[in-house]
């Protein structure tokens, strides 16, 4: 039986497939469209994780910030090196014996269990008014020893007494441990010396 060009049961000729372009622009716009999620999906997770580490970078900072905070007041407080006396305490807290300190830089009945042996105060954005907290952070003290001043503090000479035997140096670690928000956590420490009259 003969076939007519008209007839759909009849093969298409290899030319005819070869010029036919029906549902090309589907196949392009579909890999198109493959490829721009691709790049989205990549430009979205380099985004989150950028995010990510700029949120932990600021939590480590707070932390430290507010470490060193703690730092300058256990470095300064009166109180602490008041009954961190050569001859009655050498550690403040006493091991196992830390609490919440009040704002006022008293020991509030309140015990640390965080961290058993230090003091934890509390810092912020403004100290004079109390308002903003920064933070929390745990101080220790411990009295290392008593020895001669420091050369270069100006007291070689005891301010014109002679011979520079009117002071000693009382010598001090202060260790900080300061723990910010998700889990960011700072430690300073650092070695001073109070120049005291002997």
């Amino acid at each position: 039986m003969p076939r007519f060009s008209g007839d759909k049961t009849k093969a298409p000729a290899l030319g005819e497939l070869a010029g036919n372009e029906r549902g090309i622009a589907l196949i392009v716009v579909m890999v198109m469209l493959l490829l721009l999620s691709i790049l989205g999906a990549t430009v979205l997770t380099s985004t989150t994780t950028d995010l990510r580490i700029t949120g932990n970078y600021k939590n480590a900072g707070n932390a430290f910030y507010v470490a060193e905070s703690a730092m300058e007041f256990a470095q300064a407080d009166s109180i602490i090196y008041s009954t961190l006396l050569p001859s009655t305490a050498i550690v403040w807290p006493a091991p196992g014996e830390g609490f919440l300190m009040n704002d006022d830089g008293t020991l509030s009945g309140t015990r640390n269990t965080a961290y058993p042996s230090y003091n934890q105060i509390k810092i912020y954005k403004d100290p004079v008014a109390k308002t903003q907290l920064e933070g929390t952070a745990n101080v220790k003290v411990n009295y290392i020893s008593t020895g001669a001043v420091p050369a270069g503090l100006g007291t070689e000479v005891d301010s014109g007494l002679g011979g520079g035997t009117g002071f000693k140096a009382n010598f001090y670690v202060v260790s900080v441990i300061a723990d910010g928000p998700n889990n960011s956590h700072s430690e300073i420490e650092s070695h001073i010396a109070r120049v005291v009259p002997k």
